[in-house]
């Protein structure tokens, strides 16, 4: 299966579940600037180059976040109703944001590559 991570993005926070080499982990971070540089740190020091990211379109929460990580890894944006959809395919009834976050993991771990547009870096 192919590395993940899975973000539930808010106003002011996102939570973060990786799934490296099969090992889980989670960290929460700020929704800025300084929050991604830090998820960056942090997911470079897994050393792993193949990454994917993937987080739900949520309002415009997740834009700084989507573009930061753009410029590093392979970043999709994802419908919320398909992880609803996959949410339920799973009987997933847990709901609070670590949760989400490894839920998210698990969709990008596992979904066909068809489904996980990648988002282009930003253009200056």
């Amino acid at each position: 299966m192919r590395n993940a991570v899975g973000l539930d993005i808010s106003a002011k926070t996102f939570d973060v579940v990786t799934i490296i080499n099969g090992e889980t982990d989670y960290r929460k971070f700020s929704n800025d600037e300084q929050g991604c540089k830090n998820l960056k740190e942090w997911i470079s020091a897994k050393r792993e180059k193949d990454i994917y990211v993937c987080m739900e379109a949520t309002g415009n929460y997740y834009e700084q976040a989507a573009d930061c990580l753009a410029e590093e890894y392979h970043v999709s944006v994802i419908n919320p109703l398909k992880i609803k959809a996959y949410a339920q395919k799973r009987f997933s009834r847990v709901k609070n944001d670590k949760q989400d976050a490894k839920l998210i993991a698990e969709f990008c771990q596992t979904a066909l590559i068809e489904e996980l547009p990648k988002r282009e870096k930003p253009t200056e």
